[in-house]
Formats: structure tokens, C-alpha cells, sequence
């Protein structure tokens, strides 16, 4: 479950051919449509680094959720506030896990 907006709801990704939907409740947080078809759409968990320049200690990173998907040729990578990157695949991609 999600906290966004004070309230517990389950995220949930729609993937229909090219069209991928990411909804929390009853809101839709982002909705797109891809040049390709999408293969495979999960959470990816990115530790990020939230400290000054050369600080490790484990209190100065911070975990953001990304939405992956996958298609044959890129992997986006989605942040809940609509930022997106891009990777085009020096291969044709098939999955991300067996």
C-alpha cells in the first residue's frame, strides 16, 4: 500500500499493449502510451544518496520506488512525481527476471 494524500491505497500498474496506467486508489498518477508494446512493469526500489559529498553513513541515503518498464528495445524508469528516464537497449529485450 501507498500513503499518498494521508490515505493507504494500493498502486496499481494497467498495462494493455502500448498503454501503461499507474493508479493509486481511485487517482491516476501517470498514464502514457509507449512506442512499443510494454513486456514486464515493476517496482524498483533505488537507494539514493541524501547526504553531502563523500557522507556513507546508512543515514545518509534514502529509498525512492520507481516504476520500471520494460519494452523491447528501452527500459523507462518512472518517479511518482512524473520525472522519466529513458535507456535505449543495446539488444532486444525479451524480460527483466525469469
Amino acid at each position: 500500500p501507498s500513503h499518498r494524500d494521508d490515505y493507504a491505497a494500493e498502486e496499481e500498474v494497467y498495462v494493455s499493449g502500448k498503454r501503461l496506467v499507474w493508479s493509486c486508489g481511485q487517482r491516476v498518477v501517470k498514464a502514457f502510451t509507449l512506442p512499443a508494446p510494454v513486456l514486464q512493469a515493476l517496482w524498483c526500489p533505488f537507494q539514493e544518496d541524501t547526504g553531502s559529498a563523500g557522507d556513507a553513513s546508512p543515514s545518509a541515503h534514502g529509498t525512492a520506488k520507481w516504476l520500471c518498464v520494460l519494452t523491447c528495445r528501452e527500459l523507462l524508469a518512472v518517479s511518482g512525481s512524473g520525472e522519466m528516464h529513458v535507456v535505449a537497449l543495446p539488444f532486444r529485450a525479451v524480460r527483466l527476471w525469469e
